[in-house]
């Protein structure tokens, strides 16, 4: 329905299901910067008088799916019958002003400027020797955002020192071909855009004394271009694989956004209404769980694509009537990895993600889109069950503002719920644990709801069962 006879975007195949594939030779060095600084160049087997075709193709059911691939980076030049000069020859000589060019930057091996980065991305796909020359700077990266649109990939790169933007930019082209743009360079490879966008990501996320304040994984808006068509997120299994071969989590960040879609509730008739939870459990397994504070959560806007499709409102329709809710609940991989469990900070601003108040216990804050009286009284009976108190001054913070007089008329006719105390724009209400062992306070205002427990006295559980 959505690609036919294709499995979902998202969906991670057995290595048996891609036999490895022979790239074609990519026989035309590459250059972002030639001796007038033109910043202008091209490769793949072009020659002269070859007409280049920049025209993007959707991504979707065009590239090859194929997970493993180098991940350093580097052509591989094979010199040809009839060629004027041995492309072997002419590489020697672009390897030595490449390493010329490095030897500059090694004064200072923290690269700010960004022309320099976009050089040492570019010029370490010469030869193993550049690669692992290039290995070794370090860059001042703020945040970093990874953007799977339908005919492109965008990596957007904010420099902290400077705050200036980097953008690298990869269209597909015909064939297992891409486009790739580089600030103002642009040039061909005989590779599939999701293989080069990813090996670029992971070069950059492997650079040394690496510490990000935030990493984004963000998918384009639906285009009406392309009906019937979730965003091809199969670049991401490709990404993830690539941090497998660590043994240990290598990569600092303070803030982990990402993005899912609902694509395979629309491929499989057995699927509940889930995510992929696999892919964003590997990207977790690799960040240092001591330092990621937090970690926000969206779904993909599919409104539009499912009112284009009567065929997908039918599935959301049998959806509905057979599982009687739409919202998404965390599991899998997610919830078993440590940078899971020790993060602070979870934001699911986002109407089709379930509050599923017994995995977030742990959260010292959770960001919500609205709370209801239902949603807060479904709060408090979780936490009022045997070993389900969440984090000591355990806050929940509300985007949409709360009806203040609504929840206390509701919690007054609460049986087992006193209301201790009405403020301005404050709601202070109590009740035991089903044990009877603890106190839950529940402090409300307008956008926030903290949750505060301690031991209950002997007195107290007297004065609260007589009310009740």
């Amino acid at each position: 329905m959505i690609r036919d006879g294709q499995q979902p975007t998202n969906y991670v195949p057995k290595w048996t299901m891609f036999p490895g594939k022979s790239l074609p030779s990519n026989n035309t060095l590459v250059t972002t910067a030639s001796a007038s600084n033109s910043r202008e160049a091209s490769s793949g087997d072009a020659r002269s008088g070859e007409v280049v075709d920049n025209t993007k193709q959707l991504r979707v059911g065009v590239i090859n799916r194929q997970l493993k691939c180098d991940k350093r980076g580097v052509e591989i030049y094979e010199n040809q019958y009839g060629d004027l000069i041995k492309i072997t020859k002419i590489l020697e000589i672009y390897e030595e002003k490449t390493m010329k060019m490095f030897k500059e930057l090694n004064k200072d091996r923290l690269i700010t400027a960004k022309d320099n980065i976009y050089n040492i991305l570019f010029h370490r796909r010469h030869s193993l020797k550049c690669y692992r020359e290039a290995k070794g700077y370090s860059y001042p990266l703020q945040k970093v955002k990874f953007i799977v649109g339908y005919k492109e990939i965008k990596i957007e790169i904010l420099l902290e020192l400077t705050g200036e933007i980097v953008t690298l930019e990869y269209g597909c082209l015909r064939g297992d071909r891409c486009a790739v743009v580089y600030g103002d360079s642009t040039f061909q490879l005989d590779k599939s855009c999701d293989e080069v966008a990813a090996v670029d990501f992971h070069f950059l996320l492997k650079s040394p004394l690496l510490q990000l304040a935030e990493l984004e994984f963000f998918f384009e808006p639906y285009n009406p271009q392309y009906p019937a068509h979730f965003p091809d997120t199969s670049v991401l299994a490709r990404v993830a694989r690539m941090f497998l071969d660590q043994r240990i989590a290598v990569t600092s960040v303070k803030k982990l956004s990402f993005m899912f879609t609902r694509e395979v509730m629309f491929m499989e008739k057995s699927a509940r209404f889930r995510h992929d939870s696999s892919i964003i459990g590997l990207f977790l397994k690799h960040l240092k769980s001591c330092y990621l504070e937090e970690i926000v959560l969206r779904v993909w806007n599919d409104h539009n694509l499912i009112t284009s499709s009567k065929d997908l409102q039918t599935v959301i329709r049998e959806f509905v009537e057979r599982n009687k809710k739409t919202e998404i609940q965390m599991e899998g991989l997610i919830l078993e990895c440590d940078s899971w469990k020790n993060a602070k900070i979870l934001n699911i601003e986002d109407s089709l993600i379930a509050r599923d108040w017994a995995r977030f216990l742990h959260f010292h804050t959770v960001c919500v889109l609205q709370m209801d009286v239902n949603r807060i009284l479904n709060a408090k009976n979780i936490f009022q069950q045997k070993d389900m108190l969440p984090y000591n001054g355990f806050t929940i913070q509300v985007q949409e503002e709360m009806n203040l007089a609504e929840i206390r008329i509701v919690f007054q006719e609460i049986r087992d719920l006193v209301v201790t105390g009405v403020g301005n724009n404050q709601l202070v209400a109590s009740c035991l644990t089903n044990d009877k062992k603890d106190c839950i306070i529940i402090t409300i205002d307008n956008r926030n709801i903290v949750i505060t427990h301690r031991r209950s006295r002997k007195n107290e559980r007297v004065e609260l069962e007589t009310d009740n």
